[in-house]
């Protein structure tokens, strides 16, 4: 090839016409080419999307509430109501006294929920200083733990995409009576 400088106008509008007729790529590099922009969802050597981590914030929480009916409902803080709110989903938490317990300081207690959102299916884990349990959400998106003791606990809820932790929430120590 000439340096630019020995280029007349001549060749240069030559070598100009020239790059406009294109030869087609060879087939391989073609389908390669259009094996890039097949959706993920069709392609098998695809690994599951990254969780996206959040946390939930309270919205509301039946502690210190006063009760203005006692009677049947039960008396006043024996249960609790906790709802967390995260990103189009609400979580809303019942704490109450599992039946038949004894009159000790250590529990236990059930602490049951659904997740309100438009999630198919999970599993939520509970965590009572290391001691951790699993339970699946069933078809209403609901879970339930029995006997859980007094003290700090963490749930986190584990979905197809994301994984939604709540804030540590106290369980209380029951009222003897």
């Amino acid at each position: 090839m000439k340096p630019l400088s020995d280029l007349n106008d001549e060749l240069l509008s030559a070598a100009l016409r020239q790059t406009r007729h294109l030869h087609e790529a060879p087939e391989p590099v073609i389908q390669r080419a259009i094996n890039l922009f097949v959706p993920h969802a069709a392609r098998a050597d695809v690994s599951p999307p990254l969780l996206q981590r959040m946390l939930a914030w309270l919205s509301f929480d039946s502690a210190g509430q006063v009760l203005q009916a006692h009677g049947v409902r039960g008396s006043a803080g024996s249960s609790r109501q906790v709802l967390y709110s995260s990103e189009g989903r609400d979580i809303d938490l019942r704490i109450v006294p599992s039946e038949g317990r004894g009159t000790q300081d250590a529990g236990p207690w059930v602490v049951f929920g659904q997740l309100l959102g438009p999630d198919r299916g999970g599993h939520v884990e509970l965590d009572c200083s290391g001691d951790k349990r699993h339970m699946p959400l069933d078809d209403m998106l609901e879970f339930r733990f029995d006997d859980v003791p007094s003290g700090s606990v963490r749930l986190a809820l584990h979905l197809a995409d994301r994984v939604i932790e709540l804030p540590p929430l106290e369980v209380p120590r029951p009222l003897v009576p």
